[in-house]
């Protein structure tokens, strides 16, 4: 058939079998783990369906998250973060629109596709997650099951010892050998003083009112000697003196 002849590619189909190829590329097999092969597989189906929405020219994509995720057998969630992927690798491009559901342009890859990198995007779903953290529980409990009797701690005779706080001491143990223990290695002497052992003194927080000062006291003049009394014989003559004044007037 003449080259003329033969029907022209449409950009559309050009897309869905570029992502095919990149899917099924065979070193991709070595290159991821078997978690990353799982989540490559979810991404090259959810970008097929979305390519299915697709007008001839790789526009005009539409679909609901819900719609996708009913045609490839997965949750919304896995939806967004495939699309998250694709859109990362630069072969799909997203437009939001208020209140309605984004508009997706197929764009054709050029090269190779980084897939290593661009699945720590996918992230972990919450399914895997609530499976891991079940594994890591399971693997706790089975680790403090398992524990022997004679571990550091423990003494084999006595189960409820507790030298050394072991792993699965009761509340009764810990109680009783914080009873024994000492509470003190120095026990002072009387009259044994240290200067850290001092107290400070207690001040007087201040009231919400000033007080007034006391006014002090008025000084007292000194008081006067007490004047000795005059002799007999000098009140004698006076009281003489006194009769003759008398008598003469």
């Amino acid at each position: 058939m003449p080259v003329k002849d033969r029907p022209i590619q449409s950009p559309k189909a050009a897309w869905i079998l570029a992502l095919r190829a990149e899917v099924l590329r065979p070193q991709l097999r070595e290159q991821l783990s078997a978690r990353q092969l799982r989540h490559l597989a979810l991404v090259g189906t959810v970008g097929n369906w979305i390519a299915s929405f697709a007008d001839s020219d790789g526009g005009g994509a539409y679909p609901e998250r819900e719609t996708i995720a009913a045609l490839a057998g997965c949750s919304v969630e896995t939806v967004s973060r495939a699309v998250r992927v694709l859109v990362g690798l630069g072969v799909l491009q997203r437009r939001r629109r208020p209140n309605q559901s984004p508009v997706y342009q197929l764009l054709m890859p050029v090269g190779r596709l980084e897939w290593a990198a661009a699945l720590d995007w996918f992230g972990e779903s919450r399914q895997e997650k609530a499976r891991r953290k079940a594994s890591v529980d399971a693997v706790r409990k089975a680790s403090v099951d398992c524990v022997p009797e004679s571990v550091h701690g423990r003494l084999p005779d006595d189960p409820e010892s507790v030298r050394g706080r072991p792993w699965k001491a009761s509340v009764d143990a810990v109680r009783k050998a914080s009873v024994d223990a000492p509470t003190t290695t120095h026990l002072p002497a009387v009259g044994d003083h240290h200067p850290d052992q001092d107290m400070a003194e207690v001040q007087q927080p201040p009231t919400g009112r000033a007080r007034a000062k006391p006014k002090p006291a008025p000084i007292q003049p000194p008081l006067l000697a007490a004047v000795p009394e005059p002799p007999d014989e000098y009140r004698a003559a006076r009281a003489a003196e006194r009769d003759r004044k008398r008598g003469a007037s």
